[in-house]
Formats: C-alpha cells, structure tokens, sequence
C-alpha cells in the first residue's frame, strides 16, 4: 500500500505542476 499512496502522491503534484504552468502561461 505505501508504494501505491506514493504513486498517487506524485500524480497529484504532476497534476498540481500542470495547473501551475497553465495559470504561468494564461
């Protein structure tokens, strides 16, 4: 379970990146 919870972390802060260059770029 904790190899899961650490891959769904990084998903959310690849997420969190993604919004984050489109409100820099918008």
């Amino acid at each position: 379970p904790g190899y899961e919870e650490m891959l769904r972390e990084q998903y959310d802060w690849m997420q969190n990146k993604q919004e984050l260059y489109r409100t820099l770029y918008l």
